[in-house]
């Protein structure tokens, strides 16, 4: 499918809405699984088809060259899953545009976007969660707003460990304290700050786990925020429960009963920007 705008250009679009070209594909796809034992097929996607799908299609079809390609996507990972029986699809496509319901159900995102500014990574994860527990992103620096901000049920480390100044200890505790955190990221997921994208804003969220009375909660005060403190409400606890808090970075426990934290509990953050991580289990 050639790009016909007034550009020169020698790029292309392979049509999958031609049943040659998705059978070829297919094919050649499933040989290099095959003959070179691959376990995860990654396919990333980072173009714009929209142009080439338009130029395909007459002015009164406008769209079917879309619906087509798309039709032929799946049905080519629903013949790789069928012919590789334990294959995983990881799915990019610049910052993350095809997770949606049907790629979801056939692939994860492995590396969901290659944006790793801070409130963008916090968004994705805030949004995703409400359908999809299983993502990762990737975190760049060893730093702990930046990689708390890149949380999620997986994390890609884009880290250089031979620099003279690599923070060794605190590299290997931030890893550490990722594979604690790990199961609650498939329990249940509450926002308990509005959906910003701003820098001059707090986010929050809670991961809960019902089945083992645990969970932990996450909130960033973003660069600009003049906010020192914020009032969040945490759900799905038990309200005649008793739950202990682990301020995770000054290790100081409180005891709060279910009704209260839903009622709300002031945190405070110090510096921006800057992460607070708070777990809590659900007491004897």
């Amino acid at each position: 499918m050639p790009d016909r705008s007034d550009e020169p250009s020698r790029r292309g679009l392979l049509n999958l809405g031609n049943p040659e070209a998705l059978q070829w594909l297919t094919d050649h796809i499933s040989m290099m699984i095959e003959n070179e034992g691959i376990s995860i097929y990654r396919q990333d996607f980072n173009m714009d088809p929209l142009p080439y799908w338009r130029a395909a299609d007459e002015v009164d079809r406008q769209g079917m060259s879309e619906i087509r390609h798309i039709e032929g996507l799946y049905a080519f990972w629903d013949e790789l899953l069928a012919r590789h029986p334990g294959l995983i699809i990881d799915n990019c496509a610049s910052g993350g545009r095809r997770i949606d319901l049907e790629t979801t159900s056939r692939s994860f995102p492995l590396w969901r976007s290659d944006y790793p500014c801070k409130p963008t990574i916090q968004c994705h994860t805030y949004g995703l969660n409400l359908y999809l527990p299983c993502s990762s992103t990737v975190s760049l620096e060893p730093a702990i707003y930046d990689f708390r901000s890149a949380l999620s049920a997986g994390i890609a480390l884009d880290w250089n460990p031979y620099a003279a100044d690599f923070p060794v200890e605190q590299a290997q505790r931030l890893i550490d304290e990722f594979k604690r955190l790990r199961p609650f990221f498939y329990g249940d997921f509450y926002p308990l700050t509005p959906h910003n994208i701003g820098d001059d804003v707090w986010m929050a969220y809670q991961f809960h786990r019902e089945d083992l009375g645990q969970g932990m909660f996450l909130a960033f005060r973003r660069p600009n925020s003049s906010s020192l403190t914020a009032r969040l409400k945490l759900r799905g606890l038990l309200p005649s429960g008793r739950y202990e808090l682990n301020f995770e970075d000054t290790d100081n426990k409180q005891t709060f009963t279910g009704e209260a934290l839903a009622t709300g509990i002031d945190v405070t953050i110090e510096h921006t920007p800057g992460s607070l991580l708070v777990t809590y289990r659900e007491c004897p």
